[in-house]
């Protein structure tokens, strides 16, 4: 989890100078940017701190990392739109500069990212349901569908475990599934830190460029 500022800041302009700005598409994208850094961060708010091994737990745990995906397949358009305006600010290097020549951030955006944002994030394709489930393991003595504890809502348990099929590109049967599932889960945490942080950097850095003032912190 990045650490956070603890003294309270703002970043303020003056009437004059948000009119000045409010046509610049580099501005724009500022903007866009801080609301890409709002979702992200309240994908980190929303992912348990520690994991219960409940429906509830599961479900949060599971989800809260699908989003952290679907949300930087977005923010990788994004920075690469920005890189227009944005690459020669003094943060882009070691930031977002450095995190568009990562191989590996590259390759979980194309082959992970990519399609579960597309077929199980922010749309729910049944076709892509129906591939995963006809490569399911026919020996499994047993197939939850969902699961519940007391009063709480149900888990969709199948659900989640296809869409993980669609994450790691490989069959639920695969012998690999559980090390190639450590691994992106531990690769998808890090990379949703080092983009908040970056993010954060260069908001900051680009906004004082434009003239804009920092109050705080």
């Amino acid at each position: 989890m990045p650490k956070r500022r603890t003294r309270s800041w703002s970043i303020t302009c003056s009437e004059t100078d948000f009119a000045k700005h409010r046509n610049d598409p580099a501005f724009h994208q500022l903007v866009a940017l801080g609301r890409l850094l709002n979702a992200l961060q309240f994908v980190f708010d929303a992912t348990p701190k520690r994991f219960k091994r409940t429906p509830a737990g599961l479900r949060q745990r599971v989800n809260s990392l699908f989003f952290f995906s679907a949300v930087l397949f977005e923010g990788w358009k994004l920075i690469n739109r920005m890189a227009q305006h944005y690459r020669g600010d003094p943060t882009w290097p070691r930031g977002f500069g450095s995190i568009l020549s990562n191989r590996e951030y590259e390759q979980l955006i194309s082959t992970s990212f990519k399609p579960l944002r597309n077929l199980s994030v922010f749309h729910f394709a049944e076709d892509e349901i129906g591939n995963v489930l006809r490569a399911y393991p026919v020996d499994e003595p047993e197939v939850t569908l969902a699961t519940g504890r007391g009063v709480g809502p149900p888990y969709y348990q199948l659900a989640d475990m296809l869409a993980v099929g669609t994450w790691l590109d490989i069959p639920l049967s695969h012998s690999e599934l559980e090390v190639r599932l450590r691994a992106v889960i531990a690769k998808t945490v890090t990379f949703a830190a080092t983009f908040l942080l970056a993010g954060e950097d260069l908001f900051l850095s680009a906004a004082v460029r434009l003239g804009f003032a920092r109050r705080g912190g």
